[in-house]
C-alpha cells in the first residue's frame, strides 16, 4: 500500500511532465495504469485534465472521457472551463439510452450553475435533443 501512494504521486509529476513535452497519448496510457492502481485518481491540474478528456473523446475512448469530466467538475467545479467538460461527459452519457436521465441532470446542473456562461445555448441544445428523444 504504501508503495502505491508513491506510484500515484510519481505518476501525476510523470503525466505532467509528459503533457509539457507534447506526449499526451503517453500521458494518457499512465493515466490508465495510474487509475488501476486507484479508480479515483486523476491529474491534478485542471489544464491537465481538460486536455487528456479532450484527448480520450476524440480517440473514442468514452469510459476514460467520462471519468476525466466527472473528476474535472468534482475537483474544480468553479473553473471556468467546468461548462465545456460537463457538456463533453454530457454528449458521451446522451450515446446510451440508458445514460439519458443522467446526461440531463448533468445538463441541468451546468444550466444553473453556470447562467450566461458562452455554452449555455450548447447546454440547453443539448439538454432539448435528449429530453425530445425521452
Amino acid at each position: 500500500q504504501n508503495l502505491h501512494d508513491g506510484l500515484l504521486v510519481h505518476g501525476q509529476i510523470w503525466i505532467a511532465a509528459l503533457i509539457a513535452q507534447g506526449e499526451s497519448r503517453r500521458a494518457l496510457g499512465l493515466l490508465q495504469e495510474c487509475c488501476g492502481i486507484d479508480a479515483t485518481f486523476v491529474p491534478d491540474d485542471p489544464r491537465t485534465c481538460g486536455e487528456l478528456a479532450d484527448l480520450a473523446a476524440r480517440l473514442g475512448m468514452s469510459r476514460i472521457t467520462l471519468h476525466l469530466c466527472h473528476g474535472f467538475l468534482t475537483h474544480w467545479p468553479r473553473d471556468p472551463q467546468a461548462p465545456h467538460y460537463g457538456l463533453l461527459a454530457a454528449r458521451q452519457l446522451a450515446e446510451h439510452a440508458d445514460q439519458h436521465a443522467e446526461a440531463t441532470a448533468l445538463l441541468d446542473r451546468l444550466a444553473a450553475a453556470w447562467p450566461g456562461h458562452p455554452l449555455c445555448a450548447e447546454i440547453d441544445a443539448q439538454r432539448r435533443q435528449l429530453v425530445g428523444s425521452a
